[in-house]
């Protein structure tokens, strides 16, 4: 892993895009998460990757088969892959990126109230830390289409006013 050397131009905002693999449709009446040790398992096994690509995850107190999980409450911020090194969420556009994911599927669902009050918290305690870091969807930022962070938290963010002014959606 390469060391970030505490430099940060921004954050990035992710969802983590759990659904139910066993529905073609991908939605389910069952609320999706995915813990840390689930994404870590992804990140780590599936992947290939020395370790969570996002800096920090935000749960929605749910795990990948949509049972509550006793890991982390709704709105808990879990830390993954260390800020002394650079993550893995941008392809090939890490570097300066601090890496935000949310528990869930926003195409499909909305974030909880809790998720989106420990996102401001989080954004809050980032930007007294590293200076005015702008936010910035994933969608906005990575070389190929991608939907994340989801159409419905995109909606959220857009309407608070909460991404960078340059943001621009197609």
């Amino acid at each position: 892993m390469a060391r970030s050397g505490g430099r940060w131009s921004e954050i990035t905002l992710h969802h983590s895009g759990s659904d139910d693999p066993d529905r073609s449709d991908g939605r389910s009446d069952t609320p999706r998460g995915i813990t840390l040790d689930e994404l870590r398992h992804e990140h780590v096994s599936v992947n290939g990757w020395s370790d969570i690509g996002y800096h920090f995850l935000i749960s929605n107190g749910y795990n990948l088969d949509g049972d509550p999980t006793d890991e982390a409450p709704d709105g808990a911020i879990l830390e993954g892959r260390s800020l002394d090194f650079v993550g893995a969420h941008v392809r090939d556009r890490n570097r300066g990126r601090i890496g935000v994911c949310l528990a869930g599927n926003f195409e499909d669902m909305y974030p909880t109230k809790r998720q989106l009050a420990s996102l401001l918290r989080l954004l809050k305690d980032l930007r007294e830390r590293f200076g005015d870091l702008p936010l910035r969807p994933h969608c906005a930022v990575n070389i190929r289409p991608t939907a994340c962070p989801g159409r419905n938290l995109l909606a959220i963010m857009f309407e608070r006013e909460l991404f960078a002014p340059d943001v621009e959606i197609s």
